[in-house]
Formats: C-alpha cells, structure tokens, sequence
C-alpha cells in the first residue's frame, strides 16, 4: 500500500488546483495546444474544466479508500483521466472546436460519476434476457449533463451515455457495448454480440 500512497499526490496534481481561481484547473500560462487555450479565454468551459477536475478528485478519493486493489484501480484511473485529456486536446482540429471540448466534459462527467459512484443512480433496473432469469443485466441511469449509465454483467462493468434516438433512451459504450430502452422493454447487445431482447425483472 506504501507505493500507491506515495504515488497519489503525483496524480492528485492533474485535478488541482479545482476551485482556487475562476479558471480552469491547469495553469492558463502554460498552455500546450490550442484548446487549452479556449478553455482559458472561456469562463464557461473553464467551469466545466474546473468541475470535470473535482469529480476526479472525489474518484480518487474513492480509490484511496479501497480496501484491495486501490494501487491496480489508481492507476487504471489515471490512465484513463490521462487518455481523456488527450482526447479533449484534439478538440482544436474539429470544425467545431467549443461544441467539441463542452460534449468531451460532458463525456467525462457521465465517466466519473457513472464508474465510481460518486452519486446514486436516479435508476437501477435488473433486466431477464432472452426469457432466461440467469441471463440478467443490471443498468444504473445517473442524472449527469449527458445523462450516464453504468451495465454490470456478469463481472463485466462498464460505462455508457445516451444517444438521442428517435424513441426510447439508447445509451452507448466506447466498447459496442449498447441498450435501447423503451418502457418495460430493452434491447441489448454485447460487445461483438447479436442483439438480446430483455424485460425488466425489477429495481
């Protein structure tokens, strides 16, 4: 345990300082690349950046307080806060630069808070797959700007968000990984699978 509470400062400096200044959180006099620099001339995706920022310091946060796995779960953590951040710095060359950095936060919200359970779920719902009460999937729908879900599997967990459809609430994984939710009714697919038409069983 030594080694992950020696290393966690180090990390903890990515999502600091969150609420020191009315900017974001990294230091506008060393931007890297042009998004940052809309960020910085932008209270309101400076906002985002510093709330983005604080969600990451409550899930590490919820990492240090693991009883097992903490080292292995930080590190997952901070790879993926690491990748995000690269993603979200590519923003510059979209057609749309602000629209993308605003849909990234709200991406990495729905992540932050869907993974770690940094709020209850407005929903949990079990649902029974192809008639078969062994094949069950739990989803938990979470009320982020873009609103989050977390599927759990099996062992399997994973995070996804909505996709406005034409009816229903369909959520997305980076995976595949895919629910169509309408009413008491769902239709799901696996990553690489077909697709399994599922009933709710209940909460």
């Amino acid at each position: 345990m030594r080694p992950f509470r020696t290393a966690l400062p180090l990390w903890l400096a990515l999502a600091a300082p969150v609420l020191a200044s009315e900017g974001p959180s990294f230091d506008c006099n060393q931007t890297e690349n042009r998004t940052q620099e809309l960020i910085c001339a932008d209270p309101g995706l400076a906002a985002r950046d510093r709330h983005v920022a604080g969600g990451y310091a409550e899930a590490l946060a919820a990492v240090e307080s693991l009883e097992t796995g903490a080292e292995a779960a930080a590190t997952d953590l901070n790879t993926r806060q690491s990748d995000w951040i690269g993603r979200r710095n590519q923003c510059w060359r979209q057609p749309n630069p602000k629209g993308c950095v605003i849909a990234a936060y709200a991406h990495r919200e729905g992540a932050l808070v869907a993974g770690w359970m940094l709020r209850p779920p407005v929903e949990t719902i079990r649902w029974t797959c192809d008639g078969n009460p062994a094949n069950e999937l739990v989803t938990m729908l979470f009320d982020t700007e873009l609103q989050s879900i977390r599927f759990e599997r099996g062992d399997s967990v994973e995070i996804g968000a909505r996709i406005p459809p034409a009816a229903g609430a369909r959520f997305e994984a980076r995976s595949g990984r895919m629910i169509w939710i309408q009413g008491d009714a769902a239709t799901y697919r696996d990553p690489g699978g077909g697709d399994l038409n599922c009933a709710r069983s209940g909460p």
